[in-house]
């Protein structure tokens, strides 16, 4: 197993966002913790591989919308738990507003 750390394919920014999360029949509302155009990580119990249809606003943007599907789970320090989703075939327009979203704060 290698030491080096994975690199991110697409740059993430801290954010609260609340998404409207719809999942095997199961209707939520979940906090974001960061975001990036490839996906988010939220701190709602999920099974990995899970499929979901996650809506939310961007900060400072637009309402968008997509399927996800959950790609990590890891402990937090506080423990806590937290679930890597990663946007299934994601529109131009939610990776346009997730972009100018993160780049506002580099």
């Amino acid at each position: 197993m290698s030491s080096f750390p994975v690199a991110r394919r697409f740059k993430r920014r801290p954010c609260d966002t609340k998404a409207a999360v719809l999942w095997q029949g199961q209707f939520s509302f979940e906090s974001g913790v960061d975001l990036s155009e490839g996906g988010m990580r939220s701190h709602k119990h999920f099974h990995l591989s899970t499929e979901l249809e996650v809506n939310f606003v961007v900060p400072g943007g637009g309402f968008v919308s997509s399927r996800a599907r959950v790609v990590f789970v890891r402990p937090e320090d506080d423990g806590t738990f937290s679930y890597g989703l990663e946007f299934i075939d994601p529109s131009t327009t939610l990776k346009e507003e997730v972009r100018s979203f993160v780049e506002t704060s580099l």
